[in-house]
């Protein structure tokens, strides 16, 4: 009998240990379910900036990058900038409040914690940490070491990059590098961080691809990638915003991304000597555009958009395959065309009317008519219609006064007025073939 007694003693000294612990289990439940229901439990950091009004060391304002799945803020900071006094600006949900508080100083000399705590009190933890981007010496530290057997030529023990080839530098950036012939062949990832660099030359090298990387070069107002052995450009080539002159010549392109056409500052494209046999139907969209280069290609027509180009000084599409060229009536500030070596039977009537032209070379085609707005060109000082099939010769050309050199030869004619023979009293130099007379 004492024996049951002190079972259900025992028993019910279990029961009243196992509903202590489950009411201390509900009392130990977490602030969220504890929290006021009528409050906001809103608690993130929509935004931090780093901006130069407020921090003195920083040239332009820094967007720190936040991870809310991780809850991490990271902040890349300019090579050498002081770390020890910052003064961030942090915006975070309504009626939250954060520690460190907005416009108060850190110190990121190590990673930092904020606190974001909601209305209803329950708090949400971030790290802070911050990214310093290899400086430009080192980046070319990389890109030597990366391009085993390179002419660099670079000593890497010196205590500058004054004495370093090819290399200009201005408070410490790289501006200028002038790296043609230096047998290299990759372009590592930290190139990206050269973000003073304003012109480049990596042509006469061994590259077969673009690098990718340049595409983070914003700030880039040149760059030559000729003779190298390039197939393809790609799309990231439109972000290159401030490019003003483009070398690509000397490759392996068969068409140029419509992307290209983005390249809205660009005043010097060559991509002569290559394998395209079409544009980008927009090329008209590179309105500041002063210089075309397209010599040497396969191109067979020319888009019209090229009207566009209004700006334009230099068109060159020597050795292509173009049996006419379109309207170019609005290219008023054309000053030299270059159309020789392909297949036109005829100039267009819009070429023979842009006033500004002074040089038109149009020899080696299949020229066999030119009509009477030739007269039209009253500022042209160089025209060449040799190696053609013109059976004969506008006494018209004869009215073009300013010019210094016309060339006539192997053609099918063997008279000439004698109006354009009179060209040679005013200083014209006139070629034609020997068995050629004036009539």
């Amino acid at each position: 009998m004492n024996r049951r007694k002190k079972t259900s003693t025992r028993i019910l000294i279990k029961s009243y240990v196992l509903m202590f612990l489950v009411s201390m289990l509900s009392s130990c439940s977490s602030d969220e379910d504890n929290a006021p229901s009528n409050l906001s439990n809103e608690k993130t950091i929509t935004s931090l900036v780093f901006t130069k009004a407020k921090n003195a060391q920083l040239a332009e304002d820094v967007q720190a990058v936040i991870d809310e799945e991780k809850l991490t803020i990271t902040v890349t900071l300019p090579y050498k900038t002081d770390v020890t006094n910052l003064v961030p600006t942090i915006s975070a949900s309504e009626l939250a409040t954060v520690s460190p508080k907005s416009d108060e100083s850190v110190d990121l000399t190590s990673p930092i914690i904020l606190t974001v705590t909601a209305q209803n009190g329950t708090a949400q933890l971030y790290t802070m940490t911050i990214e310093n981007p290899n400086s430009d010496r080192e980046v070319l530290e990389i890109l030597y070491r990366a391009n085993r057997g390179n002419n660099l030529q670079w000593d890497l023990a010196a205590a500058n990059m004054d004495s370093w080839s090819g290399v200009t530098t201005a408070d410490g950036r790289v501006t200028h590098l002038a790296l043609s012939s230096k047998n290299l062949s990759t372009i590592p990832d930290e190139f990206g961080n050269l973000s003073g660099l304003k012109t480049l030359d990596i042509s006469e090298n061994a590259f077969t691809s673009f690098p990718v990387v340049l595409e983070q070069l914003e700030n880039l107002e040149s760059l030559n990638l000729g003779n190298n052995q390039i197939t393809t450009l790609p799309a990231e080539i439109g972000n290159l915003k401030n490019l003003q002159e483009l070398s690509i010549n000397n490759n392996r392109l068969k068409l140029l991304p419509d992307q290209i056409v983005e390249l809205i500052q660009l005043v010097d494209f060559d991509a002569s000597s290559n394998l395209l046999y079409k544009l980008p139907e927009n090329i008209g969209n590179l309105v500041n555009l002063r210089s075309l280069t397209l010599l040497n290609n396969q191109i067979i027509a020319f888009p019209k958009s090229v009207n566009g180009l209004i700006n334009l000084e230099v068109l060159n599409l020597q050795y292509n395959q173009l049996r006419a060229t379109p309207d170019m009536s609005d290219l008023d500030k054309l000053i030299t065309l270059n159309i020789s070596h392909n297949k036109m039977s005829f100039l267009s009537e819009s070429i023979l009317n842009i006033d500004s032209l002074e040089n038109l070379k149009a020899n080696n085609n299949q020229i066999q008519v030119i009509s009477l707005s030739i007269k039209n060109l009253s500022n042209l000082v160089g025209l060449d219609l040799s190696s053609n099939a013109l059976p004969s010769l506008l006494k018209e050309i004869g009215e073009l006064k300013t010019l210094k050199a016309l060339k006539l030869t192997k053609n099918d004619f063997t008279e000439i007025p004698q109006a354009v023979c009179d060209l040679a009293n005013t200083g014209t130099i006139i070629t034609v073939d020997s068995n050629v007379t004036c009539k």
